[in-house]
């Protein structure tokens, strides 16, 4: 497991939020549709041998961005052997448009397995190095959204991700929204399940996406309002 070389900072958590663990559940309206966008393609399962599965992007032929705390086992805190992750992009019914075992992982320096809170959510952010490139020609990566502006609340977002209520098919949810932003974190009204730690949270712009954040899990706001809890990948975003 390295550290130090990460290339994101995470998110800086201010005060308002109460925590809560990362047990994911849907939230808000239930409006996920089946994906079919081929854009899509370059959001995978990340299968993790003997402990479930979650969601990855691919944003660079060799490197796919997850959520940490899917890189270490849940019970034990240990790191899971990179060559034990499998990156299966495009995933649909058992096929796939291409699959590779991890070579290394590396998360945020700041992460601390097994603390499961909205301030460890800043630290929430992992890159798995693949054992060789996807060839664009074959997938083309999803990059990240490098603004460094404050996230305008009204933007709509769309998150693709896997889950256990439809493991075996790439789900997607257009349109719903950050509801507020402290520091990194972005709290949206998109929905989620168990399985979709790591999905990208997707910005489009003349019809080219990028990865504004991925999710990292849920946290009860005031008014006792559940969040889903995303966390801006760019190392300079504000």
């Amino acid at each position: 497991m390295r550290r130090g070389v990460f290339l994101f900072v995470l998110l800086l958590l201010g005060q308002g939020a109460e925590a809560q663990d990362r047990k994911l559940g849907t939230v808000g309206l239930e409006d996920r549709r089946i994906a079919t966008d081929p854009r899509f393609a370059a959001v995978g399962r990340l299968n993790l041998a003997g402990t479930g599965f979650c969601s990855a992007t691919l944003i660079a032929p060799a490197l796919a961005l997850t959520a940490a705390h899917c890189l270490f086992h849940k019970r034990t805190g240990k790191p899971i052997p990179p060559d034990r992750i499998h990156f299966v992009a495009g995933f649909r019914k058992g096929k796939y448009l291409a699959h590779r075992r991890g070579s290394a992982v590396s998360v945020h320096e700041g992460f601390v397995p097994g603390v499961a809170t909205v301030a460890a959510m800043r630290h929430d952010v992992g890159l798995v190095i693949l054992e060789k490139p996807i060839p664009e020609t074959t997938i083309r990566p999803i990059p990240l959204d490098r603004t460094t502006k404050s996230v305008r609340l009204t933007v709509p977002l769309t998150v693709v991700s896997y889950a256990r209520d439809r493991a075996y098919l790439p789900s997607v949810e257009r349109g719903c929204v950050v509801r507020a932003v402290e520091g990194r974190l972005l709290f949206t009204d998109c929905d989620t399940n168990f399985g979709a730690s790591g999905s990208p949270v997707l910005t489009e712009r003349g019809g080219a996406l990028r990865v504004l954040g991925i999710i990292s899990g849920i946290a009860t706001v005031k008014g006792n309002l559940r969040r889903t809890v995303a966390v801006r990948a760019h190392e300079k975003a504000e």
